[in-house]
């Protein structure tokens, strides 16, 4: 996988019976969100390639009671490597003196049983999030733009 050349076949999903049972989402999902009655539709895979990211919490809003906010707990699986991967998003801000719809920004990466190098997390990242446009339901225009930056480096 690592150092290939060729774009990664990344396909929204359901979570099939077979999935949860190969990997154990709805154990990983649960454990980190237990009082949701079920999984998220927010699984991205590549199932040639065994990597998949999947929510797995959604933090609560500061400024809100019982409110969510827009930073989530997602885990990115590559090839039995597990991150648990915080990220937070802002619409409509400039990067580098352009304009984006949304800005995904990694906050923290978590790596729980990984061998895979950092730079190989961000690029995967970058094709899940901006090749893929990975988006909610809502955000379907096929303009959407969006960008990834890494604030860790700016603590």
């Amino acid at each position: 996988m690592m150092g290939e050349k060729n774009k990664m076949a990344f396909e929204n999903a359901i979570i099939t019976k077979e999935d949860d049972e190969k990997y154990g989402l709805s154990k990983i999902f649960y454990q980190y969100s237990p009082y949701h009655e079920e999984l998220p539709r927010n699984f991205v895979v590549d199932r040639q390639k065994d990597i998949w990211f999947l929510l797995i919490e959604r933090l609560p809003n500061e400024g809100y009671d019982y409110g969510y906010g827009s930073k989530k707990l997602w885990r990115l699986y590559i090839q039995g490597n597990n991150l648990d991967i915080l990220l937070d998003y802002e619409y409509d801000q400039e990067v580098d003196g352009r304009k984006f719809q949304r800005v995904w920004k990694i906050i923290e990466v978590n790596v729980l049983n990984s061998i895979i190098p950092d730079n190989e997390v961000i690029k995967i990242l970058r094709d899940v999030l901006i090749d893929f446009k990975f988006r909610p339901g809502w955000e379907d225009k096929d303009d959407f733009s969006v960008a990834l930056i890494d604030v860790r480096k700016e603590k």
